[in-house]
């Protein structure tokens, strides 16, 4: 069963005019529900397909499903739309009655479905992480199992400590830089203490607030996030046709500085403690160990 069968379907989600074939937009739908699949996994998707007996929140996730495939098939399908593919090669399609939108004028459709698409995304997502008891298939996704080896895995658990504005594809963005700052600084100061039973809520606490704010620390030099004027950390989504420019910002470099001072706060805490406990081994370097990390090397 697909999620989108008709136009009909399709125009509860996203607005079209009433003389779309369907057959034309549906090989980009197919296309959004790849790129999903690839996010969510294959048996969460199919779990949700069929509309019948689902829970309260099984069909909330249905319907941002269907706004992500309705709004993202669309967006691909724009330049196609445009044009007639045919044995005397590419031709505009006739316009008798209406005039062809200007390339502005597409572009800003396409960023305004692309946005649509995001945010559908994200809501998704975030209800997952929040019902997490009601979408047990949702820890084996791609998402989850790429960096199923973190202490924080939801969005919820980083946002105790730092604002993401609640947006879930600028956590994911963060995960890599999340797990270099857990390999660095806390596998490495803990060592055998690390996921101890040994170790108390408080001190746990403790560890996460250092993470979090190491990670912060380390991706304000990446030129791949924005701070907002509330203070939260976002990632810079382009457009297709966009270029990434690095702005410099005297508040990225000033966040660096109180983030790393909080995070050895925090981190000093936990270890003041941690010392004392039965798995604690005193870590030994040599210097020449070699650290492999998902940004590239590191030489402690």
């Amino acid at each position: 069963m697909k999620y989108i069968s008709t136009t009909e379907e399709l125009n509860q989600f996203v607005q079209t005019e009433g003389d779309l074939e369907f057959f034309r937009i549906e090989p980009y739908l197919t296309r959004a529900e790849r790129e999903l699949k690839k996010i969510i996994g294959t048996e969460l998707f199919e779990k949700l397909q069929d509309p019948e007996n689902l829970t309260a929140e099984e069909k909330e996730a249905r319907n941002f499903v269907c706004e992500f495939i309705s709004s993202k098939g669309i967006s691909l399908s724009l330049n196609t739309l445009n044009v007639k593919v045919g044995s005397v090669g590419v031709r505009r399609q006739n316009t008798s009655t209406s005039e062809k939108a200007e390339w502005y004028e597409i572009k800003d459709l396409n960023r305004d479905l692309l946005t649509m698409s995001l945010e559908s995304l994200n809501d998704l997502l975030v209800l997952f992480d929040s019902n997490s008891d009601q979408f047990p298939l949702w820890e084996k996704s791609p998402y989850r199992q790429r960096h199923k080896d973190l202490i924080i895995q939801r969005l919820d658990e980083f946002e105790e400590y730092f604002s993401l504005n609640g947006s879930y594809t600028t956590f994911q963005a963060l995960k890599p830089f999340l797990k270099d700052a857990q390999i660095k600084y806390i596998q490495s100061s803990l060592n055998e203490c690390f996921k101890s039973t040994d170790l108390t809520e408080k001190l746990k606490q403790n560890i996460n607030a250092a993470l979090v704010n190491y990670t912060i620390a380390s991706v304000c030099d990446s030129g791949i996030f924005k701070l907002e004027n509330n203070g939260a950390i976002m990632k810079i989504e382009l457009m297709p046709w966009e270029k990434l420019e690095t702005v410099s910002d005297v508040r990225l470099e000033r966040l660096k500085l109180a983030r790393t001072e909080l995070a050895d706060f925090y981190l000093n805490s936990a270890m003041d403690e941690i010392v004392k406990l039965p798995c604690y081994v005193k870590n030994e370097i040599d210097g020449s160990d070699i650290l492999f990390m998902d940004s590239g090397l590191f030489l402690p």
